[in-house]
């Protein structure tokens, strides 16, 4: 159970770290959603999730 915590925290880590977490954010919450509605969300990140994304921490949020 431990490692697999730990192998969570090493992949959406290295997923922050190296942008691919705000590009699938951007994907699913500032792109329109693919058709046959084509809704655009636009719900930008909030200066949490951005410090968040940079800073990659074991704490919750």
């Amino acid at each position: 159970m431990r490692e697999a915590k730990a192998l969570r925290g090493r992949v959406v880590g290295g997923m922050m770290k190296s942008g691919e977490m705000e590009k699938l954010y951007n994907r699913w919450f500032m792109s329109p959603i693919p058709p046959p509605k084509n809704i655009n969300i636009n719900y930008p990140l909030n200066a949490e999730t951005k410090d968040a994304f940079a800073n990659p921490s074991s704490k919750e949020i």
